[in-house]
């Protein structure tokens, strides 16, 4: 999979790979059928001829394409900044999950009713000085919808 952290995009040379994987699985499936089916005494390996080499060239196209078009992205360097951002990130989420194992569910319920509490306190006593702004503009909007 790509390196540049989406786990769902496919990179230059994992596309290569899939092009030549199918046509490799549909010259050796079809090859397959006709030689251990009863096909044969109908169908050789000659008439098969045409479609591999249609679906060698398709896959020499798409692959000299997808060389010239999409960029290569494994070996792109990651900055400095990145690197940073990143371990930082990795220590930040290795001690919060850490920290959360430990705790048993009670001791969870115990830490949500407690933030709970700290929260409601806040808001019903003012402290928290979003809530102030929030008020000026809420009068604000009162007082404008009421004259116009």
């Amino acid at each position: 999979m790509a390196k540049d952290g989406s786990s769902h995009s496919l990179t230059r040379n994992d596309l290569i790979g899939l092009i030549w994987a199918c046509v490799i699985g549909l010259i050796l499936g079809m090859s397959g059928i006709v030689g251990f089916s009863g096909l044969a005494a109908s169908v050789s390996f000659g008439d098969l001829l045409p479609v591999f080499g249609i679906a060698l060239v398709t896959a020499a196209v798409s692959t000299s394409v997808i060389v010239r078009h999409v960029p290569d992205t494994t070996h792109r360097p990651a900055t400095r900044d990145e690197d940073d951002t990143h371990s930082d990130k990795a220590k930040n989420d290795q001690l919060t999950l850490n920290a959360l194992n430990l705790l048993t569910d009670e001791d969870l319920e115990d830490l949500r009713f407690e933030i709970k509490q700290h929260l409601r306190e806040r808001l019903l006593s003012g402290q928290d000085g979003e809530l102030g702004g929030l008020d000026a503009l809420i009068a604000e909007h009162a007082q404008k919808s009421r004259r116009g």
